[in-house]
């Protein structure tokens, strides 16, 4: 059970501006419920601006969780009495902090970046930098979680023979072109 390729932003509540999350029984159940590929973001509540998770087994997968607010606790996500799994999630931006967790915690399944401060939307488009290099709509060549057309303007790389690939991504001394270097490009 769970909820897949959504946005849930813009919301408010007192427990869980965006999602709320509550099992009463004194019994949680084994069964996940799933967050996949959702953005979670701009959502205020008193408690866990993004998510409010009380007793519940949680995974959350390939998503983000960013520029929530609580007014008391847990901008993104604020956890009583159960440990949420998260993997490859995008959690930066909350406010007061990322997450509170009351009688739990976090169960790192990795490829997570939480961070104070959101990644940027170096060129523009309005689409976060990280969405654009982990889902490949842009090329990273270097894996700085930074567009390559976006290292190259901003001199964070050079691209000498300006093809907009980095140099560092390339052998420039193959100058003839033929996958080799040897003496022709000499």
């Amino acid at each position: 059970m769970g909820v897949s390729y959504c946005v849930i932003e813009n919301n408010t509540g007192s427990n869980g501006g965006g999602v709320f999350f509550i099992n009463n029984s004194h019994n949680p159940t084994d069964d996940y419920f799933g967050i996949y590929e959702c953005k979670i973001r701009g959502n205020e509540a008193f408690r866990g601006g993004g998510i409010y998770a009380h007793n519940v087994p949680l995974k959350i997968t390939n998503s983000s969780i960013k520029g929530n607010q609580a007014s008391g606790s847990g901008g993104a996500l604020y956890i009583s009495n159960c440990t949420p799994q998260i993997e490859n999630t995008l959690i930066c931006g909350n406010y007061p902090d990322q997450f509170y967790a009351w009688y739990g915690g976090i169960d790192d399944l990795g490829g997570n970046t939480i961070s104070e401060f959101c990644d940027t939307d170096c060129n523009f488009n309005d689409i976060d930098d990280l969405d654009e290099t982990t889902n490949g709509t842009v090329q990273d060549c270097n894996g700085n979680i930074f567009p390559d057309e976006c290292d190259i303007s901003y001199g964070n790389s050079t691209d000498f023979n300006e093809n907009e690939i980095p140099d560092e991504c390339e052998c420039i001394s193959d100058t003839n072109n033929d996958n080799t270097v040897d003496v022709l490009d000499l």
